[in-house]
């Protein structure tokens, strides 16, 4: 009897024990997959790829260094600050659990159990166009940043309403950001491939674009906003995009042939989504200027807001001079409304920041900026020794202080809408 006793003690040791053991595809994968596989696979922007046990296993005491750190997975916003829909931060339970992995013998788990082998997007639906970079634009592999002007005509005959707008970069590793811009002049398709600041017909005409900001792409921006139903993007007959691009330096000679997937809407839209921005025009303490060997802040306070206004995104930018970037709202009422800081700039990871649910802000609301920028031998991302005066300009040996809303006219009942996103490539 006693020895029936010790068996089954046995038995419910070994089988309790055996199935809390933390294993890659019962524990880890799914931490992976979640946090990591957007850009760690085998097309995405980073330099390797996560989508097996063996590429995880051989790097675990690495990945354990950089998740630790809060250096992976790359986000750099306050997530105490502000709710929003993308956002990317491992909690100290996940950690543990890729540590205990790790330190337990990095064990593979049951064979059939589901870990990654492949990356898949959230997002299962079919684009309803997809318009192409043509021809693919060679990139020089002479270690020289570029920025170019390529201009995709939509050849849609009639006004088009866009419910999601997809960027997917032929070379997404030396692809830094693309900039999406709507022209309706057609004046810039003689142009097409030039290098940002060449003369050009656009510039001699002095025709303004439709939209300065349609879209915009960074290689940490993996979140595609479906949005919300009624809502939408418009595109005008025959319009063209205009993409500005900004590849990162390279020794190799590559190829980018970037797509654009448009979905469009089923239904008669109800409200149109614009965009308006926030630059270095609007700075109250200027002029934009960032003297060598200083540590400045430019602050922005906007006009108030002519109407009721529903924010559906925001999307912050600096170049490497960049140090902290907060942004809120006070309302008539005095409510203060968070919208973004990123406490320690990330010029490498630059995303939009859908809202985790609609915003309003009310008629009169003004939007204030404090933007920090570093120009002194401890930033260490400055490309000058000794440091030199900065100026504005697209470059990265310029600056620049943007703040970018996605909005639309408010209706009773939009704060209470969360937006749902799709991870793309």
């Amino acid at each position: 009897m006693i020895k029936t006793n010790l068996n089954i003690v046995l038995f419910l040791f070994i089988h309790f024990t055996g199935s809390s053991q933390i294993t890659f595809l019962k524990d880890v994968a799914p931490i992976i997959q979640n946090h990591c596989t957007s850009c760690h696979h085998d097309k995405g922007s980073a330099p390797f790829s996560l989508q097996t046990y063996n590429d995880v296993q051989k790097r675990a005491a690495f990945i354990l260094e950089v998740i630790e750190d809060k250096y992976m997975p790359p986000y750099p916003a306050d997530p105490l600050f502000a709710t929003h829909a993308n956002v990317n931060v491992l909690t100290q339970k996940e950690i543990s659990i890729i540590k205990s992995w790790m330190n337990g013998g990095k064990l593979k788990g049951k064979e059939g159990e589901k870990g990654i082998e492949t990356f898949k997007s959230n997002n299962q639906k079919r684009p309803d166009k997809i318009l192409r970079l043509t021809p693919s634009y060679i990139i020089p592999g002479d270690n020289t940043e570029k920025f170019k002007i390529f201009v995709v005509p939509t050849n849609l005959k009639d006004t088009t309403y866009i419910t999601a707008v997809e960027y997917i970069p032929g070379h997404a590793r030396r692809t830094h950001h693309s900039r999406i811009m709507i022209d309706t002049s057609n004046l810039l398709r003689k142009d097409n491939g030039i290098d940002v600041g060449d003369s050009s017909e656009y510039q001699k005409a002095g025709v303004k674009m439709f939209d300065e900001f349609w879209k915009g792409w960074v290689p940490g921006n993996k979140v595609s906003i479906f949005y919300p139903d009624g809502m939408v993007k418009m595109l005008p007959p025959n319009a063209d995009l205009i993409i500005n691009t900004h590849y990162a330096p390279g020794t190799l000679e590559e190829q980018d042939n970037f797509s654009i997937n448009l979905y469009f809407a089923k239904e008669k839209p109800k409200r149109i989504i614009n965009t308006f921005i926030l630059d270095e025009n609007d700075v109250v303490n200027g002029p934009f200027f960032i003297p060598p060997d200083t540590i400045i802040t430019f602050y922005v306070r906007s006009q108030p807001l002519p109407f009721d206004m529903t924010v559906i995104s925001v999307l912050p930018h600096m170049h490497v001079l960049g140090k902290s970037f907060k942004a809120f709202a006070i309302t008539p009422a005095a409510e203060v409304i968070p919208l973004i800081h990123i406490p320690k700039w990330q010029f490498n990871w630059q995303l939009t920041y859908p809202f985790k649910n609609l915003l309003k802000l009310p008629k009169g609301t003004i939007i204030y900026i404090h933007a920090t920028y570093d120009n002194t031998g401890n930033n260490l991302l400055n490309p000058f020794n000794p440091s030199r005066p900065f100026f504005y300009g697209w470059g990265t040996k310029n600056e620049m202080m943007n703040l970018i809303f996605e909005y639309a006219e408010y209706l009773e009942g939009d704060e209470l809408i969360e937006q749902k996103s799709s991870i793309n490539y």
